[in-house]
């Protein structure tokens, strides 16, 4: 589903899209967007959206995009299969728009908001929610702190050419829903098609330091119940409203540790 504006935003008008990650070149290697930017948002799904210009503009027709698919609503109870396809979404050249529908709708969707506030994003390092920073009597800006959605740690979202980092303080980097998938690869050409299970994509979350981790290999166990989101550092979005600001100040430093 389309999402909506938290309370106390306004959306763009229109600008509802799908959430972009990561555009590849023919010469294998790309740029991301941080999906905090509203260049995240592309109004339209195309395979490739890039025109590739120097001394002449040239539409290569094998570079690659990449996308953030939809999310489980329990990654570990739901299999990922149950969800996304398994088998390469190839498009058919006879019904190209048929194709792109099929495959947009395991896209994720975003909308575009602007806010006369701030937000920001803390992280617990550990399975605990992180409360919102209060101001405390003494600070010389008073504001308050409203809670907007909680999530899981993500730090980067790598793929074939590249990577695309979040900065840990932008709401990007918490994750609403865990989801080790995190982005679909689609493919130009003459066979042009999308994987939702491609083996040169991965996401990198922030661990929960006081989980101990006595193996090295896969995490979580479906026969004993331990999930994979419990190895993860747990994080919350948040509104802040300045509500006092004394005059005169022309610096000031703010250090929150969760």
């Amino acid at each position: 589903a389309v999402v909506s504006t938290q309370s106390g935003h306004y959306g763009r008008d229109n600008k509802f899209g799908y959430s972009a990650v990561f555009m590849g070149t023919s010469a294998s290697n790309g740029f991301g967007q941080p999906l905090a930017s509203s260049g995240s948002c592309m109004d339209k799904f195309v395979v490739q959206p890039l025109m590739e210009c120097s001394k002449q503009c040239e539409y290569k027709g094998d570079d690659s995009s990449s996308w953030m698919p939809i999310a489980p609503i329990n990654a570990t109870s739901q299999p990922l299969s149950d969800v996304l396809p398994r088998n390469v979404r190839t498009f058919d050249p006879k019904d190209e728009e048929d194709t792109k529908f099929k495959i947009s709708q395991y896209l994720s969707r975003c909308i575009v908001c602007y806010s006369p506030y701030m937000w920001m994003t803390v992280h617990s390092f550990s399975a605990s929610i992180p409360d919102c920073p209060m101001s405390k009597p003494s600070d010389p800006v008073q504001w308050e702190a409203h809670p907007i959605w909680t999530g899981y740690t993500i730090y980067t979202i790598a793929v074939k050419g590249g990577a695309t980092g979040q900065s840990l303080t932008a709401p990007s980097s918490c994750l609403r829903h865990y989801t080790p998938v995190v982005t679909a690869q689609c493919q130009a050409g003459r066979e042009a098609s999308c994987n939702f299970f491609s083996s040169n994509d991965y996401s990198y979350f922030l661990r929960n330091k006081d989980e101990e981790i006595d193996k090295i290999g896969h995490m979580g166990d479906p026969v004993t119940g331990r999930k994979q989101e419990m190895y993860l550092s747990r994080c919350r979005v948040c509104m802040i409203k300045i509500t006092k600001y004394t005059e005169g100040i022309t610096s000031w430093n703010y250090n929150y540790k969760a």
